[in-house]
C-alpha cells in the first residue's frame, strides 16, 4: 500500500500535475532528471526484460544532447534538462526499486487516468479560469476553439479501451462509462488521425476479444447507431465533429498549402542526413538554434507537428527506432485478453504518431508508458509462473 502511494506520488511529481499552472517551473525539470537518474542509478542492477532496450534508447538520447553540443552550440546541461520528457522510459527503474504488484500498478495506472480525465473536462468547463499550462496555448485554446494538451494524454486512451475491454468479457454496461469518461478528453482535443485510429482499433479490438462473428456485427452495428444518434443529439459531439470536417477541407495532403507538408519539406532540406541521423538536441531559448527553431513555431512551423519524423531531428534516428521497437514489443507481448486495452492503447497512439501527431511522446506519456511496460512485464511473469505451476 505504501509503495503504491509513493510511485503515485512520484508520477504526479514527475508529470507535473498533468501540468497544473503552479508547477510550470523550470527548476522542476531539473529535479525531475535528477529523480529519474538517481533510479536509474539505483535500479538498473536489477535485471528485467525491458532493461536493456530502455538503457540503450537513453544512451541514444544522450547522443543528441553531445551531437547538439558540438554542432548546434547548444548547453549540453541544458539540452539534456529540456530533454526531460523523454528520459521518462527511465521510471521503469524505479518500479524496478520498489517493485509494486501487478494489482498495485493496474491501480495506479487507473487511479491516474480517472484524474487526468476529471481535469480535463474541469479545464474545459471552467475556461478562461486557468488551472492547466495548456490553455494558455492561444492557438490551440481561445473563445473559438478549446483543443488543450495535457501531460500523461496517452491515460484518457488507456480508460477508454479498459472500458471496452471489460464490457466485452464481463458484459456489464458500467464499465461502458470508463470509455465515455476516456473518449471526453480524445473528442475535445479534436485530433483527426487520432480519433479515426481510436475507432479503428476498437473495430478491430471487438473480435479481438469476442472471436464471435455474430457478436462482433451486434456490438459494431451498436456502435454505429450510437455514434450517429450522439452526433445528433448531443451539442459537444455535433461541435467536434463539424469542426473537425471543417478543418479537413484545407488542412489535408492534397493541399500543397497545408502547414505539415510546408513543415516537412522545410525540415527536410533544412537539416542534413547526419542531423536527422543523431538528432539536434530539444531546442533551447538560449542557443541560436534554439531560437531558429521557435521563431518557426510562430509561423506555424513545429517539428511535433512531424510525429516520429520530428522526433528523429531531436532525438536521432536510432532512439526513434529502438522506442519502435520497446512499443511494439510491448504490444506482441499483450497477448492476454486482459491486455488487450494496453494493446490497442499503444498501436493506437503510435500509429497515428508516425506523421501527423507527437502522441507517443507528449510531455508525461514516456512516464506512463514505463509503468505499462513494467506492468506488462510482471503481468506476463505471473502468467507464465501461473501455468509452470499448473503443469
Amino acid at each position: 500500500m505504501k509503495n503504491r502511494y509513493n510511485i503515485l506520488l512520484l508520477i504526479l511529481i514527475l508529470i507535473r500535475g498533468f501540468d497544473i499552472i503552479f508547477l510550470n517551473i523550470r527548476i522542476l525539470d531539473y529535479l525531475c532528471c535528477l529523480i529519474l537518474f538517481g533510479y536509474t542509478f539505483i535500479g538498473f542492477k536489477r535485471k528485467s526484460e525491458n532493461h536493456l532496450l530502455i538503457l540503450l534508447f537513453n544512451l541514444f538520447v544522450l547522443i543528441s544532447c553531445i551531437y547538439s553540443d558540438i554542432t548546434k552550440g547548444q548547453s549540453f546541461i541544458r539540452t539534456v534538462v529540456n530533454s526531460c520528457q523523454y528520459w521518462g522510459l527511465l521510471f521503469y527503474f524505479a518500479l524496478s526499486y520498489y517493485r509494486p504488484s501487478i494489482a498495485q500498478c493496474k491501480k495506479i495506472l487507473f487511479t491516474l487516468a480517472y484524474i487526468f480525465c476529471i481535469c480535463y473536462i474541469i479545464q474545459w468547463i471552467i475556461y478562461p479560469t486557468v488551472l492547466f499550462s495548456g490553455v494558455e496555448a492561444e492557438d490551440k485554446v481561445n473563445v473559438e476553439i478549446f483543443r488543450m494538451r495535457m501531460s500523461g494524454s496517452i491515460l484518457c486512451y488507456i480508460l477508454y479501451f479498459e472500458g471496452i475491454n471489460r464490457f466485452l468479457i464481463n458484459k456489464k454496461k458500467q464499465y461502458l462509462l470508463y470509455s465515455i469518461v476516456g473518449f471526453i478528453p480524445i473528442l475535445i482535443m479534436g485530433f483527426r488521425s487520432l480519433i479515426f485510429c481510436t475507432l479503428l482499433g476498437t473495430l478491430i479490438m471487438i473480435p479481438v476479444i469476442t472471436k464471435k462473428i455474430s457478436k462482433t456485427i451486434i456490438y459494431i452495428t451498436l456502435g454505429f447507431i450510437i455514434s450517429g444518434l450522439s452526433y445528433l443529439f448531443i451539442p459537444i459531439v455535433n461541435e467536434k465533429v463539424n469542426e473537425m470536417l471543417l478543418r479537413q477541407e484545407t488542412d489535408n495532403f492534397n493541399n500543397d498549402d497545408y502547414i505539415r507538408i510546408i513543415s516537412y519539406n522545410y525540415f527536410m532540406e533544412n537539416f542534413s542526413n547526419t542531423d536527422k541521423f543523431w538528432g539536434c538536441g530539444v531546442p533551447d531559448t538560449q542557443s541560436n538554434f534554439g531560437k531558429e527553431i521557435f521563431d518557426l513555431q510562430e509561423k506555424g512551423l513545429y517539428l511535433s507537428d512531424l510525429g516520429l519524423i520530428g522526433l528523429s531531428i531531436m532525438i536521432g534516428l536510432p532512439a526513434v527506432i529502438i522506442l519502435s521497437i520497446i512499443i511494439f514489443k510491448c504490444i506482441i507481448n499483450c497477448k492476454d485478453i486482459n491486455l488487450q486495452f494496453i494493446r490497442f492503447t499503444l498501436l493506437t497512439i503510435f500509429i497515428s504518431s508516425i506523421f501527423t501527431s507527437m502522441e507517443i511522446y507528449r510531455s508525461g506519456n514516456f512516464i506512463i508508458i514505463a509503468l505499462i511496460l513494467y506492468f506488462v512485464s510482471i503481468y506476463n511473469k505471473s502468467l507464465k509462473e501461473l501455468k509452470n505451476t499448473s503443469t
